[in-house]
């Protein structure tokens, strides 16, 4: 399949905060999205990137708690805007695709900068929204308000973009890569943070290809798991083991290999935030596959930390199993080295 994909960054939004760096010397490679998101730490949950910029230590009763909050907030402020982070921008307001528009024989893609525009995150007690730019007063949407980038992809012709709408089109996903800020805005009731992008792009969830990217993209994004795609057939893959191959339930050797997995991602989480303790576990598994549930318990609950621990423990993929679910508890211990 032959396409064309042209962009056109929005005034006033992309153009500033990616041409803001030094100007490259004619030798130096250019920047690419890969080498940004090199250096930045990817997330899912966003409440761990904004717990510090919220945390209310005046509702802490004790003094040396209090004292403790304060200094851990002081000081998670002054690091957090060192620090850049990658994620996949799941809420269903960040991108839209018109439909076939014979002037460019394609299709528009619009990105919005929304990290959270249609439900708020909850932390610290606190419910704020995240843009990627903070929407100008009076504005009657916050996602068209918040608008980074658009884009053109072409065909060759209407057979081609039919064929693109029906089987890429519904797995797109774009990724961000940005920089907290504590650039506080509110529009209406709402009251959410700016933070500041650094790169987007967006590609085929199924195949890793790159529809648009800024900066360019050097190689394909990877595969999402969680994706449901189509079969050589056309269909939905399905390949499992019969329920009379598996077994009863998880044995310990199958949950240390699920966490040993996720261990750089921990490990991670210590080298960011370089708070001792430790983290209990609460997993709850279903034996059919899907989502697992995770809670935390111990020194690390209700901080920052222990969010982005959380947050590692939720990508851990285990084997299923014949019982509907299992609850086990699994100790993490920091330093971890």
């Amino acid at each position: 399949m032959n396409r064309r994909i042209g962009g056109s960054i929005a005034v006033g939004t992309l153009v500033g905060w990616l041409g803001a760096g030094p100007i490259q010397s004619a030798a130096a490679a250019p920047q690419t999205f890969e080498g940004l998101a090199e250096s930045a730490t990817r997330v899912t949950e966003l409440g761990a990137v904004l717990l510090p910029l919220m945390d209310d230590c005046s509702k802490t009763r004790r003094d040396i708690d209090k004292a403790r909050c304060l200094g851990v907030r002081a000081y998670m402020r002054k690091r957090l805007p060192e620090l850049s982070f990658v994620a996949a921008a799941d809420d269903p307001q960040v991108l839209s695709v018109s439909d076939y528009d014979a002037r460019v024989k394609g299709f528009r893609l619009r990105i919005a900068g929304c990290l959270a525009c249609k439900a708020p995150i909850v932390a610290g007690g606190e419910k704020r929204f995240v843009t990627l730019k903070a929407p100008p007063k009076g504005a009657t949407s916050l996602a068209a308000a918040v608008g980074v980038s658009e884009a053109a992809i072409s065909f060759n012709d209407i057979a081609e973009s039919a064929a693109w709408n029906r089987t890429v089109k519904p797995h797109l996903r774009t990724e961000f890569i940005f920089k907290p800020t504590d650039a506080e805005w509110t529009l209406g009731s709402g009251r959410g943070y700016a933070f500041k992008l650094l790169g987007a792009r967006v590609f085929d969830r199924c195949t890793g290809e790159v529809v648009f990217s800024q900066p360019e993209s050097a190689s394909a994004a990877s595969k999402s798991p969680d994706a449901t795609c189509p079969g050589p057939g056309g269909g939905a893959q399905v390949s499992a083991p019969g329920v009379d191959d598996l077994p009863e339930q998880l044995d310990a050797s199958a949950i240390n290999a699920a966490l040993a997995a996720i261990r750089p991602d921990t490990n991670a989480c210590f080298e960011m935030f370089r708070m001792k303790g430790t983290a209990f576990l609460i997993f709850d598994v279903p034996g059919g596959g899907g989502n697992h549930n995770v809670t935390l318990e111990g020194t690390l609950g209700g901080t920052a930390m222990g969010l982005c621990v959380m947050e590692a423990a939720r990508k851990a993929q285990f084997p299923r199993f014949r019982i509907d679910h299992q609850k086990f508890r699994y100790p993490v211990v920091f330093p971890v080295r």
